[in-house]
């Protein structure tokens, strides 16, 4: 992570993980998928849309 974001922004984004729990739960139960599937991914791919 530090290789893509950079160290500054990898702590800011740990802390927004650390101090938000609904975001917190959410990337937890993203992982455990990730986890579980990681035989079968070749690529990840998010989209997200602003609200």
């Amino acid at each position: 992570m530090i290789d893509d974001e950079g160290f500054i922004r990898t702590l800011k984004i740990s802390f927004n993980i650390l101090t938000h729990p609904k975001e917190r739960k959410r990337i937890s139960e993203m992982k455990r998928v990730f986890r579980k599937y990681q035989s079968h991914l070749n690529a990840v791919s998010i989209v997200a849309k602003k609200i």
